[in-house]
């Protein structure tokens, strides 16, 4: 039997972060560095935006590699960026509590393009605890998000193509729908997902496991 409990909002989170000035979409993507999460598709959507005449958007990376085995891909990722590392920020380290919500707070959303992944995002409970919208697939815990709290853009599929049509979708919305999409996120984990709630679906899935094994 498993028993689902969603991932909380982030305690520290002080939930009146400004929306930073317009000038641009600023995209993060935050958090260990592994080739399921799809940052090579944000990094060419992004370079194929911003070709001349093009889109104003760019792209943060922050985050280390999740494993050593993990150093391929970011190589591959690495020789995406010298093609064109104009609108690509890198911040490839450990990001410590305290850098989190400066870090979150000088970006308009963060993108989450993963594949093979089925799970909760913690990233995305962090981005919405700070008001910060998504741009994510379809997949795992993401969807549920999606649905429920209306909370960002869905990436339709997990391609170059797929990342590039949800961040254009992002820019027509502009500042005030993003804005807006952060603050619906952040409180749907507030309420839904309180930690109060949490630890009281734990205590009741704890006791009727110790009641049943009485039995």
């Amino acid at each position: 039997r498993i028993a689902v409990i969603p991932h909380g909002p982030d305690s520290h989170a002080s939930h009146t972060s400004i929306f930073p000035e317009f000038d641009c979409l600023r995209l993060l993507a935050f958090g260990s560095i592994r080739e399921n999460k799809g940052i090579h598709f944000a990094i060419e959507a992004v370079q194929r935006l911003c070709k001349p005449g093009g889109i104003p958007v760019r792209l943060t990376i922050a985050g280390k590699l999740y494993t050593a085995a993990e150093q391929g891909y970011w190589e591959r990722c690495e020789a995406l960026i010298t093609r064109q590392p104009q609108p690509i920020e890198l911040v490839v380290r450990f990001i410590g509590d305290e850098e989190i919500s400066p870090l979150l707070a000088r970006h308009h959303a963060v993108i989450l393009p993963y594949t093979d992944f089925f799970s909760a995002s913690g990233v995305a409970a962090l981005s919405l605890s700070h008001q910060r919208p998504l741009l994510a697939t379809m997949t795992g815990g993401l969807k549920e998000l999606l649905d429920q709290a209306h909370c960002g853009i869905a990436i339709e599929e997990a391609t170059v193509q797929g990342v590039e049509k949800a961040i254009s979708t992002a820019l027509e919305l502009g500042p005030e729908r993003l804005c807006e999409m952060g603050i619906s996120g952040d409180h749907f984990m507030q309420s839904a997902r309180s930690w109060n709630s949490i630890a009281k679906t734990t205590s009741e899935m704890y006791c009727a496991l110790t009641c049943g094994s009485r039995k």
